[in-house]
């Protein structure tokens, strides 16, 4: 297949949508709207919807359907690919065909990095043997039951968005929780719950190292002590996503207020987290600040960025008083050098 050369200016294209799930493709549209666009940039918008159609234009409310081959041809050389999937298939498969079979430079982590940080034990166990402080925990298939103490969480082990999560605090919603999490997964990952201040801390590589900007607090409480998948997201009637949560008893606090010493853990931690990965560009983490001593805990990877300003990553850098522009600028210049 010939690819057309390259035009005077650096050309983008956003790989939006979901080839398997009308949940993920509402999620990517939701996180692909209002992409920040530097300026030397052109962009276009490549969708793939449910039915494996494709989409392609440079509004994503202007979209014209072509066939598959028709839009690969038109491609311009040397473009550079900013992924904005969620499904399983767009995190990996499409990842790995735009960069690694077509051979576009493209944003963020490689499709194996991505399919490290679907599987939260492997994730765990990854950062863990380089230092990360993680809970106890255990991975369960069904029919086994969990051996740690209680309260714990439930995990199922490869969803995302709080899908399925529990907090077990004793042996009567131990059964309903377990059957929750293995209806979305074969298997479960069971950590002790670590009490205290939940924190979402990012990683950027820039040309002069890694840049941790503000950091956001999720305020937690006894009466609302995990997030849900309603604290983050709207979910309308048929069980999809309007749009990022407006009401929330834990919404986003942005800058945290924390101790230089503490930010000096955390941003440890998370670049070490980062380098576990084998991270590219950019990596956002969750912790927990244990009440109990005081120690950092490892919660989840999420190796996002949506470059818009729905972005936790773009409201964090906002905070920090940075050009957000000019950072996401040159994390493109830098994917596509």
């Amino acid at each position: 297949m010939e690819i057309n050369k390259a035009t005077k200016s650096k050309k983008v294209y956003h790989i939006c949508g979901s080839p398997t799930s009308d949940f993920f493709f509402e999620l990517s549209m939701i996180y692909s709207r209002g992409v920040i666009c530097p300026s030397g940039w052109r962009q276009s918008f490549i969708v793939i919807k449910p039915d494996n159609k494709w989409f392609c234009g440079e509004n994503l409310d202007l979209l014209t359907s072509r066939e598959v081959t028709q839009i690969l041809a038109s491609l311009e050389k040397d473009a550079l690919i900013v992924p904005h999937m969620f499904c399983k298939s767009g995190m990996t498969l499409y990842r790995y065909f735009f960069h690694e079979q077509l051979g576009f430079p493209m944003v963020g982590s490689s499709a194996e990095t991505m399919k490290i940080s679907m599987d939260k034990n492997l994730t765990r166990n990854l950062v863990s043997q380089n230092g990360v402080t993680v809970a106890p925990g255990e991975l369960l298939r069904y029919g086994e039951r969990p051996s740690i103490s209680y309260p714990f969480m439930v995990k199922p082990n490869s969803e995302d968005n709080s899908s399925g999560v529990s907090l077990v605090e004793d042996e009567k919603t131990l059964d309903h929780a377990m059957e929750v999490a293995f209806n979305l997964d074969s298997e479960v990952l069971v950590e002790a719950f670590i009490p205290g201040r939940e924190l979402r801390i990012a990683v950027i590589e820039l040309n002069n190292g890694f840049y941790v900007p503000s950091i956001i607090e999720y305020p937690v409480s006894e009466k609302h002590p995990i997030r849900r998948i309603e604290d983050k997201l709207e979910i309308d009637e048929k069980g999809l996503p309007n749009r990022q949560a407006s009401i929330s008893q834990v919404g986003p606090i942005c800058p945290a207020k924390i101790e230089e010493q503490i930010f000096g853990d955390l941003s440890a931690q998370a670049i070490r987290a980062h380098k576990s990965l084998n991270a590219r560009h950019f990596s956002l983490f969750d912790f927990r600040l244990d009440n109990r001593n005081g120690q950092v805990v490892f919660l989840e990877a999420g190796l996002f960025w949506s470059f818009s300003e729905a972005s936790m990553i773009s409201k964090m850098i906002k905070c920090s008083e940075n050009s957000l522009t000019d950072i996401i600028d040159q994390i493109w210049n830098s994917a596509k050098c």
